[in-house]
């Protein structure tokens, strides 16, 4: 989905997160950083602007040739890799931050705690993680929940924007999976 093509008003919104997660990392500045559910890049150039050697992963690498483009144009190099956040392929503590901006609610609920443990695993001693996800108790995310009920309206909302759950791994895509996270799974 190409938010950043969109009206305006989603335009920020979608920028918005980008920026506070991403803000979030003050004071710890420098180091590698890994972005995990990267897409085109958006939030490796916010986190090279706060000093970080940025890396992205993402389990479907469409948008990457688009993140190149951006990059060389504007003459910054960027490491990008297809990779599933529960089986993240860097050496432990290798990174003083991870972000991840929308991307844990499109994680199968099964491999989540595999996730948080690469996550864990990755981030070097006093490394800070900085996320966000949907909120599950959101007046947005509860009609979502009802709409995934309700057979009939699923005709008038796009896959992406309620809960998946029957989605199977053969029929994966990050965005037909949408299930956030719950704040007692975050925590």
């Amino acid at each position: 989905v190409n938010w950043h093509l969109g009206p305006r008003a989603r335009r920020y919104m979608s920028r918005r997160r980008f920026a506070e997660v991403t803000r979030s990392l003050d004071g710890a500045r420098g180091g590698r950083a890994l972005d995990v559910g990267c897409g085109w890049g958006y939030n490796l150039f916010l986190l090279r602007d706060l000093g970080f050697e940025p890396f992205g992963i993402d389990i479907v690498q469409n948008d990457f040739p688009a993140a190149r483009r951006i990059a060389a144009a504007n003459g910054i190099g960027l490491h990008l890799a297809g990779a599933d956040v529960s089986r993240l392929p860097f050496r432990s503590g290798s990174f003083a931050a991870v972000t991840s901006v929308e991307t844990l609610e499109h994680v199968f609920r099964e491999d989540r705690g595999d996730a948080f443990d690469e996550i864990a695993r990755v981030l070097a001693a006093g490394g800070r993680l900085s996320l966000s996800t949907p909120n599950y108790d959101s007046l947005v995310e509860r009609g979502k929940r009802c709409i995934a009920r309700i057979p009939v309206l699923k005709r008038f909302f796009p896959p992406m924007c309620y809960p998946a759950d029957s989605v199977s791994r053969a029929d994966y895509h990050p965005y037909s999976y949408h299930d956030p996270l719950t704040r007692a799974e975050i925590e």
